[in-house]
C-alpha cells in the first residue's frame, strides 16, 4: 500500500512539474528583442496553433535549406501560440492574443 501511495504521489507530482505555464508574450518578446539588439537582427514573431496546417507548413518553408541560412543570419524568430481549441488552451502564451489584436491580426487569422 505504501508503495501504491508514493507511485501516486511521485506520478502527480511530475505531471505539476511538467504541466507549466507557456512563457508570456510580453516576456517571449523582451527576450526576442534582447537577442536580436545583441545579434544585431530583426525580430520575426508567428503566431502559431497546434492545429494550424498552414503555421506548420509556414515553419517547413522557413527550415529548408534554400531560405534557412538567410532566416538565420536575420532574424530571431519567435512562436506566441494563440487560438487553441478548448482542450489545449493551456498551450497558449498569456498576453499573445492581445499582442495579436494590437497588431491587428484579429481578423487576418494564422500565421
Amino acid at each position: 500500500m505504501k508503495r501504491f501511495v508514493f507511485a501516486v504521489f511521485f506520478v502527480c507530482t511530475s505531471l505539476a512539474v511538467f504541466a507549466q505555464t507557456p512563457s508570456s508574450a510580453d516576456d517571449v518578446m523582451k527576450e526576442a528583442y534582447a537577442s536580436a539588439k545583441k545579434e544585431n537582427k530583426k525580430v520575426f514573431l508567428m503566431f502559431h496553433a497546434s492545429w494550424c496546417g498552414w503555421c506548420h507548413k509556414m515553419d517547413a518553408a522557413m527550415n529548408d535549406p534554400s531560405v534557412k541560412k538567410f532566416f538565420d543570419d536575420n532574424f530571431v524568430i519567435r512562436h506566441l501560440v494563440v487560438m487553441e481549441s478548448e482542450g489545449k488552451k493551456n498551450l497558449e502564451n498569456p498576453g499573445a492574443t492581445e499582442m495579436m489584436a494590437e497588431y491587428h491580426g484579429g481578423k487576418s487569422g494564422i500565421p
